[in-house]
């Protein structure tokens, strides 16, 4: 071996081995500690520290939105629920102009069935961009941007200036080409089919893709993913909703993780639930309502945010290990019947803040007054 030589010539150096092994480690020393291999290091420890997952809640997402639009160089996907002609979702839709007018490729994506959708649909077809409205049998539900195959922000934000100004809302900006791949494959299967022909649609079905800092899990694939880090729990379980449906007129998936939900209670971990209280929706706080009142009957502390600020964000808080983050309400509709994009985020980081988030609007909340009774089955669209 080459140390073994290098020994072998001591005697010759009338140098002990052990004085030219001493100088032959700090020789080496020296030499890893040179300034250019230390700031390698130091760069490269950035750049592993640097978090492939953050929260991005409330009214900044309209800085993070449009700083990825501009950021573009080749493509843009997005796939969004509503956008709503104000002066907010003006900002936007000039950062998509301007990057369409650098040569980036954009394509639209919007639920067909809303009225504001169809003056966004006629605005940017006549900017030159991309656009359709889905008329599929499974109500677009998502919240998604995708840029260059590499970065991906998903959530609750809905594009109107009210969700963003106004809200609480949940999103994620993901640092994964990975992930960035799986849901422009969503964005496709959608975009080949936006025709309303009944009974044609199929579901589209994609595989979670894992991550170390994150699972993308669109559509039926989320719930079951959370289902389980539940059974898990050990401490804590904090979910907030803009809105929760409960069933008893049978056993169904939304049921079956409730059920984990009051299991969870009985063996002594925290569950805390969270939903809106609306000032104008009656329909939703009769359902929310329901809810509160058959969790509280199974010894989970639920209750309703202040009815002066929407709540929208949907998050899953488990143990501050992993947070669930999407689209998707507690309901049949996404469980089981919308297009929706979620993401289970493992990022230390970004949990941590998800759940100061959590906590924060949990403290202006105070415990329900309401009846337990059993809640009426209801029909969820």
């Amino acid at each position: 071996m080459y140390t073994s030589n290098i020994f072998k010539k001591a005697p010759r150096l009338k140098i002990a081995p052990r004085l030219l092994a001493a100088i032959f480690l700090l020789s080496a020393a020296a030499i890893y500690q040179s300034p250019s291999r230390t700031l390698y290091a130091r760069e490269t420890q950035s750049a592993r520290a640097a978090p492939k997952v953050r929260a991005v809640l409330n009214e900044k997402y309209l800085e993070e939105i449009i700083g990825l639009v501009k950021s573009s160089r080749r493509t843009i996907y997005i796939c969004h629920f509503s956008w709503n002609p104000d002066t907010t979702t003006r900002l936007i839709k000039n950062a998509v102009y301007e990057a369409v007018e650098r040569g980036v490729k954009v394509k639209i994506l919007l639920e067909g069935s809303l009225q504001q959708n169809s003056y966004a649909v006629k605005e940017f077809s006549q900017l030159g961009v991309d656009i359709k409205a889905s008329k599929r049998e499974w109500y677009l539900h998502t919240k998604l941007v995708v840029v260059d195959s590499q970065k991906t922000l998903l959530g609750s934000t809905n594009l109107s200036y009210k969700s963003i100004n106004e809200n609480n809302e949940a999103n994620v900006l993901i640092d994964s080409s990975k992930i960035a791949r799986l849901y422009e494959k969503f964005f496709d299967a959608i975009w080949r089919d936006t025709t309303h022909i009944p009974g044609t649609h199929k579901e589209i079905k994609l595989e979670p893709v894992e991550t170390p800092y994150a699972i993308a899990a669109p559509n039926r694939t989320y719930h079951p993913i959370m289902k389980e880090h539940i059974e898990w729990a050990q401490k804590d379980i904090s979910l907030v909703f803009y809105g929760m449906r409960v069933y008893t007129g049978g056993q169904n998936e939304v049921m079956d993780f409730v059920d984990e939900l009051e299991a969870a209670a009985k063996r002594g971990v925290r569950v805390r639930v969270l939903l809106e209280k609306s000032s104008y929706d009656e329909r939703l706080n009769e359902g929310n309502k329901e809810a509160v009142e058959y969790l509280i009957a199974r010894g989970i502390d639920a209750r309703f945010d202040s009815p002066e600020k929407i709540t929208h964000a949907k998050i899953i808080l488990v143990d501050d290990e992993v947070a669930g983050v999407g689209s998707a309400n507690f309901a049949l509709s996404g469980f089981r019947f919308y297009q929706e994009a979620n993401v289970v985020v493992k990022e230390p980081s970004a949990v941590a803040d998800l759940r100061k988030y959590f906590d924060e609007i949990w403290k202006t909340t105070r415990p329900a007054t309401v009846k337990s009774k059993s809640p009426t089955e209801r029909q969820n669209r």
